[in-house]
């Protein structure tokens, strides 16, 4: 069984939420936290979770095996770095953070021991993971430049990152997928 407690009410927060429900027993969400709990009352009764307003009400209601973050971006290092802050795993949803330094601040927490997970998936989407695969290959030669239209944003900036191979070492799993 895999507890889990989410930071954030917004529309993502919903999809982590439905998951347990249809998987009870594999998942179980220990509690969700809100800035204002009573207003989501609706979402503790469609899904039958505690609405919690702190993160100690949040670990009192059972401590979980990690954390989602679903908050805006602008308010999401904060809480990254609360719960990291307490020992709890955390897996952020998108973005974990609104500049660079906030990034930066993010990689010296992940260097320090913070367990911290970005739940980026497009790079794992079937098609996007073969195109990854094929310029990581060698097949095709050096790649040096790439074009996107499948996204935008963090996104995009993501899947270019990958495609062009500028990331560290232990994040290129593709190249053993062809």
């Amino acid at each position: 069984m895999i507890q889990f407690a989410v930071v954030g009410t917004g529309w993502r927060t919903r999809f982590y939420l439905r998951c347990a429900q249809a998987c009870p027993e594999r998942f179980r969400v220990t509690a969700v936290m809100s800035r204002e709990p009573a207003s989501k009352a609706g979402l503790a009764l469609a899904y039958g979770v505690g609405i919690v307003g702190s993160i100690d009400e949040m670990i009192a209601k059972g401590k979980p095996d990690f954390v989602v973050t679903s908050v805006p971006g602008t308010a999401n290092p904060d809480a990254i770095r609360e719960l990291v802050s307490r020992g709890l795993p955390v897996l952020s949803e998108t973005p974990p953070a609104a500049t660079v330094a906030e990034m930066a601040d993010l990689c010296h927490l992940v260097k320090a021991g913070a367990k911290l997970q970005v739940a980026e998936q497009y790079h794992l989407q079937p098609l996007h993971a073969a195109r990854i695969a094929l310029a990581h290959s060698g097949k095709i030669g050096r790649v040096t430049q790439a074009q996107l239209s499948a996204c935008h944003g963090y996104h995009g900036i993501s899947l270019l990152r990958r495609l062009l191979g500028a990331l560290m070492k232990w994040t290129r799993p593709y190249a053993d997928r062809l």
